[in-house]
């Protein structure tokens, strides 16, 4: 199954999020500063939040069928899929 990738890191005071094609290719990137009021945890679930509105977006041009996250931070993408589950949202097509 093809699959977008949304990646994130911390990294020089900030946040960063990349969303990757079904082949590995770095589609999309953002940056922003880390935000000191929310803990570690809270801020890598929004920045994959953030990858994961970019991914579903572009799905169909690369023929993905379900969306992948990864962050340094842990426990994040076990969140990340339980916040879209509680949303009524999915993480495949």
């Amino acid at each position: 199954m093809k699959a977008m990738e949304i990646r994130h890191r911390r990294e020089n005071g900030k946040e960063i999020v990349a969303v990757h094609t079904p082949d590995g290719s770095e589609y999309r990137i953002a940056r922003w500063p880390i935000i000191p009021i929310l803990t570690e945890l809270e801020a890598a679930i929004d920045a994959l939040w953030s990858g994961y509105e970019d991914a579903i977006e572009y799905m169909d041009d690369f023929d993905a069928e379900l969306v992948t996250f990864k962050s340094e931070v842990p426990g994040a993408a076990t969140a990340i899929i339980q916040k879209i589950e509680e949303a009524g949202l999915g993480c495949r097509a």
